[in-house]
C-alpha cells in the first residue's frame, strides 16, 4: 500500500512519487533520476523516502541514495499511515495511536492517542501540526504538546 499519486516540486524538479517507484522530472518532463521503493508503505517529502517492510522503517535520503534511520517497530505495532516532514516521520497505527520518529536523534521520540479508530491518514501541515484522519472525524493536533487543536465529526465516510 504506497502512499500513490504524490507529485512536488523539490530542488528544481518534479518529484512523482507513485506505485513502487520514486521519478524526478526536470521542467522539460525529462527523467533524471528512478527510485524503485519496495515495501508495504511508502511515503515521499523533500529529499526522502520512508518506506516500512515487515515492521523495519527505514528513511532515506534519495538524492544521495544514503539510508537516514533504520528503526525495528514492535510487532503488536500495526501501522496503516505514514507522514514524513523535514524532520519527522509520524506514524499512524491501528490502534490510533500515533508515534514521532525524529530524524535527526534516529529514535522513536513520543507516542500518543489520538483516536479510539485505526488512523486512516495524516498530513503534516508543519513540523509540529498535523491533519488526521480516522473512523469519520478528522483532528487537527500539535504533536509537540500532543493536544488536539480541532476535531471535525463527519455524518459521511472519510477516505483520505
Amino acid at each position: 500500500m504506497l502512499k500513490s499519486g504524490s507529485l512536488y516540486e523539490y530542488n528544481g524538479c518534479i518529484v512523482d512519487f507513485s506505485q513502487d517507484r520514486l521519478q524526478r522530472y526536470n521542467y522539460n518532463l525529462k527523467r533524471t533520476k528512478n527510485l524503485d521503493v519496495f515495501a508495504d508503505i511508502s511515503v515521499a517529502s523533500f529529499n526522502k523516502v520512508a518506506s516500512i517492510k515487515n515492521n523495519l522503517i527505514e528513511i532515506r535520503n534519495f538524492e544521495k541514495k544514503q539510508i537516514i534511520v533504520k528503526l525495528k517497530l514492535d510487532p503488536l505495532e500495526k501501522v496503516t499511515t505514514m507522514a514524513l516532514g523535514e524532520t519527522v516521520l509520524v506514524v499512524g497505527r491501528e490502534d490510533g495511536k500515533v508515534s514521532l520518529i525524529c530524524m535527526l536523534s534516529k529514535t522513536k521520540e513520543l507516542q500518543f492517542k489520538i483516536s479510539n479508530n485505526p488512523i486512516k491518514s495524516m498530513y503534516l501541515n508543519s513540523e509540529s501540526i498535523m491533519s488526521v484522519v480516522s473512523g469519520n472525524e478528522i483532528f487537527i493536533v500539535n504533536i509537540v504538546d500532543r493536544t488536539t487543536l480541532s476535531k471535525i465529526k463527519e455524518k459521511s465516510t472519510i477516505s483520505s
